[in-house]
């Protein structure tokens, strides 16, 4: 019975935690009512050095190169008890407009694809990020952190205490 139970829960926890399953795409559109370039300047740390995160600190970051654009920014959140360093690459960067990047933490690749939308009452934020996909609790969690993320820049865009 005691092997039963240990084989059950060793199944439930790769079945939440460690089954692959691919690539996922999640896709966010946030409205801000500030300007493409404050939500930009605020939305990219390498800019001005915005801390808006939630559960993440922002602890430095330096550009490595110009072109392509890449940076790596320093990070202790909150759920890690070192910090991390976080290596992104802009594949595409035009300012107040859109880009694209590839970067992630050590084997975990994550593509972001963003648009900034100037519309008569703010910025319209179209975001799609890509990732591996591994069990099924750890997507849920990347995108509830995400969505607190996108509230946290709206509220500091918008002059609100995160």
């Amino acid at each position: 019975m005691t092997f039963i139970y240990v084989l059950t829960m060793c199944a439930i926890f790769y079945v939440l935690i460690q089954m692959p399953l691919g690539r996922l795409t999640h896709h966010y559109d946030v409205l801000v009512a500030a300007d493409p370039k404050a939500v930009w300047d605020t939305y990219f740390i390498h800019v001005r050095g915005s801390d808006y995160r939630p559960g993440t600190r922002v602890l430095g970051y330096e550009i490595l190169s110009e072109n392509p654009l890449t940076v790596r920014i320093t990070v202790k959140p909150n759920f890690l008890p070192m910090p991390v360093k976080v290596v992104s690459t802009y594949d595409l960067y035009e300012p107040y407009t859109r880009y694209k990047l590839h970067g992630g933490i050590s084997s975990i690749e994550i593509v972001e694809e963003g648009e900034f939308v100037s519309e008569p009452n703010g910025t319209r934020l179209h975001v799609a990020i890509t990732a591996p996909r591994r069990g099924l609790l750890l997507p849920w969690l990347a995108r509830r952190q995400a969505e607190r993320r996108f509230g946290a820049l709206q509220d500091v865009c918008e002059g609100r205490q995160t």
